[in-house]
């Protein structure tokens, strides 16, 4: 390469093209679904409020996906440290690489849906939007990288932009009425200044870090790590390899999901406290958090599941292969590390939602949100089941070490989805969408349950799993689905196949402590 811009640009591109095409189609299958569905009923999709409010959605959804897949193919930006480039240069060619890709792939995704279902939106304002926000996100990440501040940061950095993009489309705290048509100058001026500012934050915080400058603390993670951590630091001995890597992994890894959670809880409650909202819409925005709990579960397990030699490294590295550990003891290291930290997060969710629970008691809100039936107060250790569940799937990907089946798996599951989605809608009546719907939903419990048991029968011939350990996970499936049963009997047809798919999410439940064994074997022996 003749050139710095064209080596960073040809590495981004190299590193990042089948990871930014899934990101792409991931951000935009939701709205292409919503329009198709609504282009279905018969209703005009320009003037519906209905598109006006997924304009604001699809936007920012946009944004974060495909700036998310920018920021990853950027980092680390420590392998570039060592080069002769000036920070400036570094930081300055860095960032106007990414905020030009993620303003020339929203300007694409606008374009190609104003094609496909002639919604009449204008590219120009939500690009430029979305370039000098993903400048502001970027920086925000090098200002506080590996530091406890990071949620804060992000929050400043991005909060009010985004606020600043909702008042482009209607009331500031309302809902949005109308689409940005046009671009003043005031709107560039105040564009064109975040860039800039991104710029002068990415270099001093890339500056700090090539220094060798510790992170900005806080104090919160220290201390979380002092009281769950065990070591030299606590004056006591390490007894085995098995231990000393059981510290390791929580030293490194432990505090990935509490720290997600976290950070869910700050953005949450700081939206809901700049739109004013009623006691009814946090306590139902801290029930759907159980749900999203699952997201950070299935987030954390990637973190987990990384063993290379850098954060975004999938295969093994020779340091953590050649250790005196067993493939069963080196998973069962991080399954239990995973498991700690999955529970932490559900803990502090708990708290949390306690806290706000008992203070809209004690004001005497009407709560007219109630848990989902019929769970009811069932509903809080099933998110924590839930949350254990996608963490071990994703936690499994991660280990094989191969990250085209990684690539494959999200972007063929997405694939499917829509295809089957569409499929269903447009093409069915109600009561067959109906019929389609239990037949998936049977089709999958089966399934997970058939690919539980293989990978159960794999793991104990090949003695990554001992017969006891075996039993134990049989009993334990088996007494989650009589507990089910005992909650939700299935006495209709319809309840049958639902129920099946709920055995095959429990039998994932316990397939961690098989798949992730064998996919850690698989990834050690290359």
């Amino acid at each position: 390469m003749r050139s710095v811009p064209l080596a960073i640009g040809w590495e981004m591109l190299r590193r990042g093209s089948w990871g930014w095409i899934t990101a792409a189609l991931l951000a935009n299958a939701l709205p292409a679904i919503l329009f198709t569905l609504l282009r279905h009923e018969g209703l005009d999709l320009p003037d519906e409020p209905s598109t006006i409010i997924m304009y604001a959605v699809m936007v920012q959804l946009n944004l974060f996906a495909f700036g998310a897949a920018v920021a990853a193919t950027l980092a680390p930006m420590s392998r570039l440290y060592a080069y002769p480039i000036s920070t400036s240069s570094l930081v300055g060619w860095h960032i106007l690489l990414g905020m030009t890709a993620v303003t020339l792939e929203m300007a694409a995704s606008i374009a190609a849906l104003n094609a496909i279902f002639n919604l009449g939106w204008r590219p120009l304002g939500p690009a430029l939007f979305a370039g000098a926000t993903f400048g502001a996100f970027q920086a925000s990440l090098w200002l506080t990288e590996k530091s406890g501040w990071i949620a804060v940061a992000f929050a400043v950095a991005v909060l009010p932009l985004c606020l600043w993009f909702k008042s482009r489309i209607g009331p500031l705290f309302g809902p949005p009425n109308h689409y940005w048509t046009e671009v003043t100058f005031g709107d560039a001026a105040t564009l064109a200044t975040v860039s800039l500012g991104a710029y002068s934050v990415g270099v001093f915080g890339v500056s700090r870090n090539r220094c060798g400058s510790l992170p900005y603390s806080i104090g919160l993670l220290a201390w979380l790590q002092r009281i769950f951590e065990f070591g030299p630091e606590r004056r006591l001995a390490l007894r085995d390899p098995v231990h000393a890597q059981l510290w390791f992994e929580w030293r490194t890894k432990g505090i990935a999901i509490p720290a997600i959670v976290g950070m869910g809880l700050f953005i949450g409650v700081g939206m809901w406290l700049l739109a004013r909202g009623s006691g009814n819409a946090l306590f139902e925005g801290f029930v759907g958090g159980g749900a999203l709990l699952a997201i950070a579960g299935a987030m954390g397990g990637f973190v987990h599941g990384i063993v290379g030699r850098t954060d975004s490294d999938m295969q093994i590295g020779q340091f953590l292969a050649t250790r005196p550990l067993t493939n069963t003891q080196l998973a069962g290291t991080i399954l239990k590390t995973t498991a700690q930290s999955v529970f932490l997060g559900w803990v502090i969710w708990v708290l949390a939602f306690s806290i706000v629970y008992a203070i809209l008691l004690s004001l005497r809100v009407r709560l007219s949100t109630t848990l989902p039936e019929p769970l009811g107060w069932w509903y809080i250790p099933v998110a924590l089941l839930g949350a254990w569940t996608t963490a071990g799937v994703t936690l499994a990907l991660a280990l094989t070490g191969r990250q085209h089946l990684v690539v494959g798996f999200v972007f063929g599951g997405t694939i499917l989805s829509v295809g089957a989605t569409c499929f269903a809608k447009m093409l069915l009546s109600p009561q067959a969408q109906d019929y389609f719907a239990q037949g998936v939903a049977a089709f999958s419990g089966i399934a997970f349950v058939l690919g539980t048991s293989a990978a159960l029968v794999a793991a104990r011939r090949r003695e990554l799993i001992t017969g006891p350990t075996l039993f134990r996970l049989t009993v334990a499936w088996g007494a989650l689905c009589a507990l089910t049963v005992w909650f939700w009997f299935p006495s209709s047809p319809e309840r049958l196949a639902f129920y099946v798919l709920i055995v095959g999410l429990l039998a994932l439940s316990v397939a961690p402590l098989a798949t992730a064994p064998l996919a850690l074997a698989w990834n050690r022996t290359r």
